[in-house]
């Protein structure tokens, strides 16, 4: 059964319903539209600035007393797009300084938190490797029918011929049980 949500006409309210007639639970958000948000990795590194956005951070501080936020930023646009290439060099310099920095941390940067890759079992195996020569057969396929077909050759193969396939899966499944106790996860 699928986890279904919907909002309320109370403002942040969203109930959880599990499949039909599954009683629904109720939880209660400050913002529900933040309310499906996915969290941030915290140790993800922060996206680099545009030479733009240094701009407004640089002259953005001082609004006038009765000018709103939009009609400052509105301002503040126009004040870019008057800027000459001598005007701008400063913060394209520390922009680009900033995307080097990104570069950087994003290299050493682990999505998975060191936690190993979930092996592939023998149909994957097969289906990475025979994908290419089926793509090559079938020139005009699309992904969708490039799938069937693999599927349709694995279903008609005989046990036999599947067994290199799930050894490799299985030897796959033991190195990610050695890496997850290597891991520690």
């Amino acid at each position: 059964m699928a986890l279904r949500a919907w909002t309320s006409a109370a403002a942040g309210v969203v109930r959880w319903r599990l499949g039909a007639g599954a009683p629904s639970a109720v939880v209660r958000f400050e913002n529900p539209a933040r309310a499906f948000a996915r969290a941030r990795d915290p140790a993800k590194p922060r996206r680099p600035h545009t030479a733009y956005n240094l701009f407004v951070k640089a002259n953005g501080a001082t609004r006038p007393a009765g000018v709103t936020q939009v009609e400052h930023l509105r301002a503040l646009a126009a004040q870019w797009k008057a800027l000459d290439a001598g005007g701008r060099a400063p913060y394209e310099r520390d922009a680009a300084a900033d995307k080097a920095r990104h570069t950087h941390e994003m290299a050493d940067y682990d999505p998975r938190g060191g936690k190993p890759k979930r092996p592939l079992n023998a149909y994957m195996q097969f289906a990475v490797a025979r994908r290419p020569d089926v793509v090559a057969a079938n020139p005009g396929a699309g992904a969708t029918e490039v799938t069937k077909m693999l599927g349709a050759e694995w279903r008609a193969m005989a046990e036999s011929a599947k067994q290199p396939w799930q050894a490799r899966a299985a030897a796959a499944a033991a190195e990610y049980e050695r890496a997850k106790a290597t891991a520690g996860v």
